[in-house]
């Protein structure tokens, strides 16, 4: 019989530990999700024939930090603050109807793309900014750091536009309060200069880093993917060999009896 046991004796064992594999990530994935449960934005349609696409989500949904930024993630979510939890949706009505209608399990604030402003720093500004930042020092435009589908970009303008992040508080103190920038800019850390006079920082609020835990749902979320598909590969090879293994294993069990 061309069958070889050994093989899949180990096929076997291998697909077992892809599975408990899978089972574990799954377990990670679906804590993950309940804790940022909150960002989900669930409700009923409001009228029969209701077009769900009209509703985009909640802000921290709708882009992703670049690879390049990633240790921004605390100076997007000051930027971004009680807004990552605003729902994007494309006008007005489609906003009235389900605050009206969509049976709301919670309060929530809604950004129509068709009536927000754009707050976007002009580039005059972070130009004028880059030549007054101390030798060494970084910055960039909150909106430069984030990347987002072209129909939510008006909504993270409105976010994000009127922030510089920067590297250190000495780049963000010498832009904010310098008289030809005057811009609200936030650190690495979190801490937030405004022109008006003020500075926010010290620790971090509790529950903080959403971003970074949304980031990590969604590499959990490719990494179960591709641990499914392996399995699943294999259950299909050991499935075809199923049969040939059942009848070597009675061959030769009645071989060894005789």
């Amino acid at each position: 019989m061309k069958f070889d046991p050994e093989h899949f004796a180990q096929l076997s064992a291998a697909a077992r530990q892809g599975e408990q594999a899978w089972y574990q990530m799954q377990e990670r994935l679906d804590s993950l999700r309940a804790h940022l449960g909150g960002i989900d934005f669930n409700y009923a349609d409001p009228y029969p024939g209701f077009n769900r696409s009209s509703v985009k989500g909640a802000v921290a949904q709708l882009f992703h930090i670049k690879s390049d930024f990633a240790e921004y993630h605390r100076a997007l979510e000051v930027c971004a603050g009680g807004r990552l939890f605003f729902v994007v949706v494309d006008n007005e009505q489609t906003g009235k109807a389900l605050l009206e209608k969509g049976q709301l399990r919670r309060r929530v604030t809604i950004i129509p793309l068709n009536k927000i402003v754009d707050h976007t720093i002009p580039n005059n500004t972070v130009r004028q900014a880059k030549n007054v930042m101390p030798p060494g020092g970084d910055l960039h435009l909150a909106m430069q750091i984030i990347g987002c589908q072209p129909e939510v970009e008006r909504a993270m303008k409105y976010v994000f536009g009127g922030f510089l992040v920067c590297d250190s508080a000495q780049t963000a103190k010498q832009v904010t309060f310098h008289p030809d920038v005057r811009v609200r800019s936030v650190t690495k850390d979190g801490d937030l200069y405004d022109p008006a006079g003020t500075i926010t920082g010290g620790s971090a609020r509790k529950g903080g880093n959403i971003l970074q835990k949304l980031q990590e749902l969604g590499q959990l979320e490719q990494q179960v993917f591709r641990q499914q598909h392996e399995y699943e590969q294999m259950k299909t090879q050991l499935q075809k060999m199923q049969s040939t293994a059942q009848k070597y294993n009675s061959v030769e069990s009645e071989l060894k009896c005789k």
